[in-house]
């Protein structure tokens, strides 16, 4: 500020004793403030308060005790579950370890989900990040071919992409309701040709989302998406 007052108003450099009162000025200025200025305090609430503060309410319990739940392998499907037990009593009973992204929004891991869910298949979890938000661990690269999620352990066994693991989890459990019908039926060729309109409406998502800017590639990307989601749309109503 000095300097630049000198350089405007005297159109020269500021000479050495000009900059030593300018130094003065400024250290005097500084001290001041900070002598005036109240001391900074700490006067925010500990973690531990805000922790029993928000206990204390309807909420904070109801939150508590479904964390609780999920620790124990009980209550509603949550993408904080590690645990899922369902029907058996102990961990030591669960034969699944299904790896799913730590994000929980892959649409395969979301399916695969689903579908443990619904056979009430107890499983265990582990958590994997999708590209976008990091590497993958180098023990699970090493475990699984090019480190793709998602993936399912059945009594050790490794096995991945999700219609397969689908497929397999039926199979295997026969004993819980049977999610793909026998071939030949018309429930199974409408299941068939809502999955490839699965596989169908992914590519054209990506197509759109992830390649073209502008121009015909553009125009082109949402027109295929577009008739991908009508021919979807009137595939599900023949299910009703």
């Amino acid at each position: 500020f000095f300097k630049m007052h000198y350089r405007v108003k005297r159109r020269r450099p500021m000479m050495t004793y000009e900059r030593t009162i300018a130094a003065s000025i400024l250290i005097k200025f500084v001290t001041a403030l900070s002598s005036t200025a109240p001391p900074l305090t700490d006067n925010a609430p500990s973690w531990n308060i805000l922790r029993k503060s928000i206990l204390s309410t309807s909420t904070g319990k109801r939150l508590q005790n479904e964390a609780d739940e999920r620790a124990a392998g009980r209550g509603p499907p949550h993408t904080d579950a590690l645990l899922r037990l369902f029907d058996v009593n102990d961990e030591s009973d669960v034969r699944v370890t299904f790896f799913r992204d730590s994000a929980a929004w892959c649409p395969y891991c979301q399916k695969t989900w689903l579908f443990l869910e619904e056979k009430r298949i107890p499983y265990r979890v582990q958590k994997i990040p999708l590209n976008a938000y990091g590497d993958k661990p180098a023990w699970y690269t090493r475990k699984v071919d090019g480190g793709s999620l998602p993936a399912l352990e059945l009594d050790g066994e490794l096995y991945s992409e999700s219609f397969e693991i689908m497929k397999l989890l039926d199979a295997t459990f026969e004993n819980k309701p049977r999610m793909f019908q026998p071939d030949g039926t018309k429930d199974a060729d409408l299941a068939k040709n809502l999955l490839n309109l699965e596989k169908k409406l992914q590519r054209d998502w990506f197509s759109l989302v992830f390649y073209p800017v502008k121009g015909d590639a553009l125009e082109k990307s949402r027109t295929d998406l577009m008739d991908t989601i009508l021919q979807l749309d009137q595939a599900l109503f023949q299910t009703t």
